[in-house]
């Protein structure tokens, strides 16, 4: 060791550049491991793992276009948007185990159309493994003045 080094230890110097640095060392270990009611990477209670997509046909059988307005409400999450591909397919992921309610706006041409969908499990997605659910909808639009 150098004479330098050697009188720093003496004097109390590296003390303080040590201890600074096995605590910062020590508490960034601790909070990296996450501790007691830490997820540790499952997914947060109010996301989910399931999902819900279909696909929207209008009243020949056809599917329907691209940017046909999806709506999703749920108890849980509340209300998500989506609108439909070319292929007149829509999907809503992340969704805890809950009652939703899959809502297709019509436009000018035809009524909206309201689709009841259960998820079930928990919220915490305990028990259902990690692929979750997917439910299919598929909703056929009504001309207006039809019902």
């Amino acid at each position: 060791m150098s004479p330098s080094f050697v009188h720093m230890i003496r004097r109390g110097y590296l003390r303080f550049l040590l201890v600074p640095l096995i605590v910062f060392t020590a508490v960034g270990a601790a909070v990296a491991q996450g501790g007691v009611g830490s997820t540790r990477g499952l997914p947060d209670s109010a996301a989910g793992i399931h999902s819900i997509q279909g696909r929207v046909y209008l009243p020949t059988g056809r599917r329907a276009g691209e940017g046909i307005s999806v709506r999703l409400e749920g108890n849980v999450m509340g209300s998500r948007r989506a609108a439909t591909d070319p292929d007149g397919s829509f999907m809503f992921n992340g969704l805890p185990a809950a009652e939703y309610s899959v809502i297709v706006d019509g436009g000018p041409e035809y009524e909206p159309v309201r689709q009841s969908v259960v998820i079930y499990g928990t919220t915490g997605n305990v028990g259902v493994g990690r692929s979750g659910q997917t439910m299919q909808v598929d909703i056929r639009l009504l001309p207006k003045g039809v019902r």
